[in-house]
């Protein structure tokens, strides 16, 4: 079993004490993502629009804890791919994350953080590597009318099998309907 599989485990079964409350929310945002693979040899950078989804116990305002994965659309581009990878991929990422806000009351501020089993889909020779990636972000959410607006900005870091690592960043858009979902 995958150190992944313990925590999505143990995050659901927070997620289902909290349920009767009806506190379970799902997520969703869009990032513009710059990723930078690289080898001992080689590396190239790869860009473009994907996005995560969150599905999650939530207290409003103040922290989040669950499942997250993605992208469901979305593929990354290089016009000089690293060998053995196509020019258009995809980076799968699965497993919990963490939003905080450390003090709601003075600003709507908040912290992210997650830990993910991570995909590369190619259709080069390297065919599918998977590893794993960490997360740490930080974003400003505000209420309009009911509708919470929540940019922010991420960092990623992955390692996909032992000579993979990348690192990258994802300004997105996180768009929650407070009143209606």
């Amino acid at each position: 079993m995958r150190y992944w599989q313990l925590l999505a485990a143990l995050v659901a079964l927070v997620m289902c004490d909290h349920a009767a409350a009806g506190a379970v929310k799902v997520r969703a945002r869009e990032h513009y993502e710059s990723m930078q693979l690289r080898t001992d040899t080689d590396r190239a950078t790869y860009a473009g629009l994907s996005n995560t989804i969150n599905i999650w116990w939530e207290d409003p305002y103040r922290y989040s804890i669950g499942l997250a994965g993605g992208p469901l659309f979305g593929r990354i581009f290089s016009k000089k791919p690293l060998p053995g990878f196509a020019g258009e991929i995809s980076v799968r990422h699965f497993g919990v994350e963490f939003k905080a806000f450390p003090d709601a009351a003075l600003t709507p501020v908040f912290l992210r953080a997650g830990l993910f089993d991570c995909t590369v889909r190619s259709r080069g020779e390297a065919k599918n590597p998977h590893g794993f990636s960490q997360l740490i972000g930080v974003g400003y959410e505000y209420d309009f009318r009911g509708v919470g607006i929540a940019p922010e900005v991420s960092w990623r870091w992955l390692q996909i099998s032992d000579r993979i690592f990348g690192v990258g960043i994802a300004p997105a858009i996180g768009v929650h309907f407070y009143k209606n979902i």
